[in-house]
């Protein structure tokens, strides 16, 4: 999703093959080239050079040895850049290729990588709970306790990713900082990650003292805390410790993580900030540096002790927010009583999954297919049609054409995880785009006003398809 809103392609190497996002599939589409030539070929088709580039080749050797390999190559006069990461400890690679100009000018890559490596986190406690929760006993765990952890991560790392995709476009100011209960927030992120600690057989403790507001969002506490702490369970072997305490120091909230790994000697302790500076063989050297950012643009500090076998502590203090005025959440938009009957289109068989129930429950009659020719196969009329953009051989436009000719759809949605919309083939106009990663009520209400529209304007003119 990141890569496509910033137009970067992506390839990566999964057991089940090859896969691309949606700006690479799109480049593969328009170069008339599918993904199943292998990772450098299916890049140089992206990029339009030779597949046996010998730069191209290095990197992704260099990736597979576990490093991280870049390159640069040339297509028509536009300068590519390639960064080849290895993916955990197989021999798989991701490939991320930037216009060089884009890169240069606004620092996309460098957003994608820090937006991959905050998603990464929250997407490892979500399917280490997931799992849990789907496999454990109640004497393991409370499923509802999961359930909300699970929300919470992906709530927090979809708003670190708009937050830092705002910042790469200079419009930073849009994501405004609430009032946060930073005792509550803490307390989450101990939960979730106590998954993780287990497994590597390191204990959590915490003292949090309650009622400690902080002004900050809930993305860059989680950027400060997480990484932290999840750095700490990592520096640790299997028998230690990392503990927690936030408690209110004058005007602010001081929040200490202490681990009882290795420590650190005097040239880590200067770099330990620095983009791309890590300690660790598998690490990316990110996530300090993101601690760092968010610190500053909340007006927080922070401070490092350590010493080689004495373990670290990380000192942080952030100003306090005395007087907190509740306010109640606004309320949703009401989008109850969907009644429509909707073509659902999705060759992602979770989110299509999901969508048909999200929606069945708001009213609608849902009838769910993955690909085009069953759409095609399908009895009309639907008053509406919500349609991936990126199909499996197919795109949603050319669909909603076809689907708009034999009087089988009325209204539609393209569902895209792009800004960058293409040329569209004639009739394959939607009536609204929906972009990914979408929140469920809003997408509901964004529906339903679009059929009011459609309902309204067929009043007005009975018998006029619209």
């Amino acid at each position: 999703w990141l890569c496509g809103e910033l137009g970067l392609p992506v390839l990566e190497e999964t057991a089940a093959g090859l896969v691309a996002n949606q700006a690479a599939q799109q480049a593969l589409h328009e170069a008339g080239s599918e993904s199943s030539g292998g990772l450098a070929a299916s890049a140089a088709a992206v990029m339009g050079i030779d597949a046996d580039d010998e730069d191209l080749l290095d990197a992704v050797a260099s990736a597979r040895r576990g490093g991280h390999g870049r390159a640069e190559v040339s297509s028509g006069g536009q300068l590519w850049r390639v960064v080849a990461t290895p993916l955990g400890d197989s021999a798989r690679v991701r490939l991320t290729c930037a216009p060089s100009a884009r890169q240069a000018d606004q620092g996309w890559s460098e957003v994608a990588a820090a937006v991959s490596h905050e998603v990464a986190n929250a997407v490892g406690a979500i399917r280490g709970w997931a799992d849990l929760a789907l496999h454990g006993n109640d004497a393991t765990v409370n499923t509802r306790d999961a359930l909300t952890l699970i929300h919470g991560a992906a709530r927090s790392a979809e708003q670190a990713a708009r937050g830092m995709l705002r910042l790469a476009r200079s419009n930073a100011g849009n994501d405004e900082p609430n009032t946060v209960d930073l005792s509550e927030f803490a307390s989450e992120l101990m939960s979730l990650l106590a998954l993780g600690a287990r497994e590597s057989r390191v204990s959590l403790q915490s003292s949090i003292e309650p009622g400690l507001f902080v002004r900050a969002t809930r993305a860059q506490l989680f950027t400060m805390l997480f990484n932290l702490l999840k750095n700490g369970v990592e520096a640790c072997q299997p028998g230690g410790l990392v503990s927690l305490s936030a408690s209110a120091a004058g005007d602010g909230v001081q929040v200490l993580v202490r681990d009882t790994g290795a420590g650190l000697d005097s040239e880590a302790k200067q770099r330990l900030f620095d983009r791309y500076f890590t300690t660790k063989a598998s690490g990316t050297g990110l996530g300090l540096a993101l601690v760092k950012h968010a610190v500053d643009a909340t007006g927080a500090s922070i401070r490092v002790e350590s010493a080689l076998g004495q373990g670290t502590e990380f000192q942080l203090r952030l100003p306090r927010v005395h007087e907190v005025v509740r306010i109640e959440p606004a309320a949703q938009p009401s989008a109850h009583g969907l009644r429509a009957r909707v073509l659902l289109v999705d060759d992602d068989h979770a989110l299509r999954e999901m969508l048909a129930t999200a929606l069945s429950l708001r009213g609608a009659e849902v009838i769910s297919v993955r690909s085009a020719e069953e759409a095609l196969a399908q009895s009309g009329p639907f008053e509406i049609a919500l349609i991936d953009m990126m199909l499996e051989g197919c795109r949603g436009d050319e669909l909603l054409a076809r689907l708009r000719k034999r009087g089988i759809v009325n209204a539609a949605m393209l569902v895209t995880g792009t800004v960058q919309k293409p040329r569209l083939v004639p009739g394959g106009e939607p009536d609204d785009w929906v972009r990914k990663p979408f929140d469920l009520a809003h997408l509901a209400e964004r529906i339903r006003r679009t059929l009011e529209r459609h309902r309204m304007l067929l009043q007005a003119s009975p018998g006029v398809r619209v």
